[in-house]
């Protein structure tokens, strides 16, 4: 017997789901016969039925606006950075305006919105699918992944282009 101590409110605790007499009055009779041998099988009247609540629906609301506007920002901001950044790269650094620098710095926060659009509209667009998300809002959701598709791969385009620059430099001076 382990230690108790005396004025603990754990002390003799007694067991709710115990009678006087030691068993459980809220337990069935006995085992289901429809279980067999396996006590967590499902009856046969509940197979490949899910439970479905009666009365009510739980929807989420529909982020159309969102994904809409964070698609256009974002490819409106992977445009302007992406010409900034070749303009920096063909220009001379001291031809180059601070405007330009302004424009490549609009580089990153394009890519982030473009990319944020392209993975909430997708992740939307399959709720929409599967009935979870208001479907009120799906031209606007799927016209925003599509704008965020396209910034993504605008915003990554100056970034092969200064590469492929930078090894042909490098191949010419060898």
């Amino acid at each position: 017997m382990p230690f108790e101590y005396p004025k603990h409110p754990r002390t003799n605790h007694k067991n709710p789901l115990r009678d006087e007499s030691g068993d459980n009055p809220f337990v069935d009779e006995g085992p289901d016969e429809d279980a067999g041998q396996n006590p967590y099988a499902a009856s046969a009247e509940a197979s490949g039925v899910s439970y479905r609540p009666e009365g009510y629906e739980t929807t989420l609301v529909s982020r159309g606006r969102l994904v809409f506007w964070l698609g256009a920002i974002g490819l409106s901001g992977s445009a302007i950075g992406t010409t900034g950044t070749v303009l920096i790269f063909l220009a001379s650094s001291a031809a180059a305006g601070t405007w330009i620098y302004f424009c490549a710095a609009m580089l990153p926060l394009g890519l982030a919105m473009s990319f944020s659009a392209w993975v909430l509209g997708g992740r939307d667009l399959r709720a929409i699918r599967a009935g979870a998300m208001e479907g009120s809002g799906g031209e606007r959701t799927r016209r925003g992944r599509t704008m965020g598709m396209i910034g993504s791969l605008v915003a990554v385009a100056p970034v092969v282009y200064v590469f492929v620059q930078i090894v042909m430099m490098i191949a010419e001076e060898i």
